[in-house]
């Protein structure tokens, strides 16, 4: 089986996969994309390194978790996700922590 670093320089080569590789490389990957679409919606306010303290917990709008999610801002409201944080009246937010254990449970395969 080709290497990861193989397949994205030459994508063509996954059409050599045994469908049981393709569909555990594919799970992994979805995982991979969905944590760096969190990566890209977070914020780049520095914390030590240009990244968060360690354990902060940063409160995310639903357009942010919409791009990590790969959804639209109207299906992120509609779910109740388990990391949504009611702040006031209509106001909610999204843990940030919680968004990422949420992705890291995806990249595991509980889709």
């Amino acid at each position: 089986m080709p290497d990861l670093s193989e397949l994205v320089v030459n994508p063509e080569l996954a059409l050599e996969l045994e469908r049981a590789e393709a569909a555990s490389l594919l799970a992994r990957m979805e995982g991979l994309a969905a944590v760096l679409r969190a990566r890209l919606a977070g914020s780049d306010e520095p914390g030590r390194n240009g990244h968060p303290e360690p354990g902060e917990n940063r409160l995310l709008t639903a357009e942010q978790v919409a791009l990590a999610l790969g959804l639209d801002v109207e299906s992120v409201g509609r779910r109740k996700f388990p990391f949504r944080v009611k702040v006031s009246g209509r106001c909610v937010r999204y843990s940030q922590t919680g968004l990422e254990a949420y992705l890291r449970g995806l990249g595991g395969g509980a889709r």
